[in-house]
C-alpha cells in the first residue's frame, strides 16, 4: 500500500529524521497532491538526531520549526502558503 501511495502522490520527506523515519515506520511527513500539501504530525524532534527536547514549549517551537522543510521538500514556498494548521501538544515525557 505504501508503495501504491508513494507512486501516485508526491511524497516528501527531510533528510535525517524524516527519510529514518520513512524506512523504519512507514511514515511520511508530507504528501503534495496537485497544488495542495498536506503535512502530518510534527513533532518536536531533532531533525538531525531525532532526539526529543524534554520541555513542552521547546517540543511544540521544535514542531513549528519542522513543518517549513517538509513543506519546502515537498515542493512548497514554506509558511507563507499555509492556510490552515490544527495544532495539538501533548507532553511525551510522564514527569511533564
Amino acid at each position: 500500500m505504501f508503495d501504491l501511495v508513494e507512486k501516485l502522490r508526491g511524497v516528501s520527506c527531510h533528510e535525517g529524521v524524516g527519510k529514518n523515519n520513512q524506512k523504519g515506520f512507514k511514515y511520511i511527513q508530507a504528501v503534495r497532491i496537485g497544488d495542495r500539501i498536506e503535512c502530518s504530525g510534527q513533532g518536536g524532534w531533532d531533525p538531525t538526531t531525532g532526539v526529543f527536547y524534554r520541555d513542552i514549549n521547546a517540543q511544540v517551537d521544535q514542531s513549528f520549526k519542522n513543518v517549513e522543510p517538509n513543506l519546502q521538500n515537498a515542493g512548497g514556498k514554506g509558511w507563507e502558503q499555509v492556510f490552515r494548521v490544527n495544532s495539538y501538544h501533548v507532553p511525551i515525557f510522564a514527569h511533564c
